[in-house]
């Protein structure tokens, strides 16, 4: 035992030279497997390399490109260097006397050009590909309206992009295609948008985003470390709020969720900023930790039944300090019912309380006859002339 090292001489230690012998031939064969290894690798990341600096078809006019020559179409690609300064792609191209339309930007196309500044992007381009700009240094970027889609990663952790606004057409922003755009301040959606990837837009420097209600699908974690984000305006196609979604959001303080949310999936707004919720009629279900480690001070729910719950945690240990505002005829179920009983208080919604509708709810207590006039202005008997009471017209001679 312990003779495994490599020796320099017989009398290191009391062994027959055979020994010796077998010793030094296993260390020798060991240093020569490991050289072979360590040869291997350097070979394969050559060829590696020499993939990806001849992977393309042509090289004109400073960019690289890969040609179809069934459809006659080119598509930017990357090459031996790297696109620096700012770049003019234009809407064609001409490779041994056949003109190709520029119609793609290819994956990876600039990914990594830290000191790529500006792309101009032609009419003829219908698709930006996964990672085309992701790590570069883009400061700002005209997307034409010809483009359909915005891949996954597409302008991931662009670190100096500050205004991104999406033309009518495009129809998906794929999974993380501005993640981690940490300066990225504004972002505008068209109403042609379906689909919007997970983790999309998360981490970047939003204060406010608008869903068209074009958009019928939201992955998770969409907004997700939107830590300057202070509002938001959700799609009316949408039916729930995904898992994650305004998640690390420390900005958001006043959430009002649309009547068409039907489900708040789990850890939707977990250590967000939220300390007044309103929750519309249509709400059915709430998922696990939706609101854990929220200053939740303050609720309004408006839904027609209990929205379900299971036996889990939804709310940070906060809400026992806070108070839930829910229907008068569904108070003493919210009384007895985990979490909803965790809050210090549990009274009904009265007339003055904040809507998802943002028009005030209006009760009749007591039977008690509510007196309008035509403007509008609540009246505290009836008077001559037409009143509106109880939502009829009535005429008071």
């Amino acid at each position: 035992m312990g003779v495994w090292r490599c020796l320099n001489s017989v009398d290191e230690v009391n062994c027959p030279r055979f020994l010796f012998v077998s010793i030094q031939t296993i260390c020798i064969t060991k240093t020569i497997m490991i050289m072979k290894k360590k040869l291997f690798c350097l070979f394969a990341f050559f060829v590696l390399s020499s993939l990806r600096v001849n992977a393309y078809d042509v090289y004109i006019g400073g960019i690289y490109y890969n040609l179809n020559n069934e459809e006659k179409t080119a598509e930017v690609t990357y090459g031996a260097t790297n696109y620096t300064y700012s770049v003019t792609i234009p809407k064609t191209i001409v490779s041994k006397n056949v003109t190709y339309t520029v119609k793609t930007i290819g994956k990876s196309a600039f990914s990594g050009c830290y000191s790529l500044y500006s792309v101009d992007i032609p009419s003829t381009v219908i698709s930006i590909g996964e990672s085309a700009f992701s790590g570069s240094g883009l400061a700002s970027i005209i997307i034409p309206s010809s483009v359909t889609e915005i891949k996954d990663k597409a302008f991931a952790s662009c670190p100096y992009l500050l205004e991104v606004e999406i033309p009518y057409n495009v129809i998906s922003i794929g999974n993380n295609a501005f993640n981690g755009c940490d300066h990225l301040r504004s972002v505008i959606l068209p109403m042609s948008l379906i689909s919007i990837g997970g983790s999309a837009f998360q981490n970047c420097n939003l204060t406010e985003i608008t869903i068209p209600n074009s958009v019928k699908e939201v992955g998770s974690c969409a907004f997700r470390q939107c830590s300057n984000l202070k509002s938001f305006t959700l799609s009316k196609e949408l039916t729930k709020i995904p898992s994650g979604m305004f998640m690390h959001c420390k900005s958001l303080e006043k959430v009002v969720i649309p009547e068409n949310i039907k489900v708040i999936e789990s850890s939707a707004f977990v250590y967000s900023g939220v300390s007044t919720l309103i929750l519309p009629a249509t709400l059915e279900s709430i998922q696990q930790d939706a609101f854990m480690s929220t200053p939740l001070k303050y609720c309004y729910c408006y839904a027609n039944k209990i929205p379900e719950t299971g036996d889990k945690c939804l709310f940070s240990t906060q809400i026992t300090s806070g108070v839930l505002h829910v229907r008068a005829e569904l108070l003493e179920e919210y009384k007895a019912i985990y979490p909803w009983n965790l809050f210090k208080e549990i009274v009904s919604l009265t007339e003055n309380d904040p809507s998802p509708t943002g028009i005030k709810n209006v009760t009749n207590e007591k039977n008690k006859a509510l007196h309008y006039d035509l403007k509008g202005n609540k009246l505290e008997k009836p008077t001559k002339g037409v009143n509106i009471i109880n939502g009829k017209k009535v005429i008071m001679k």
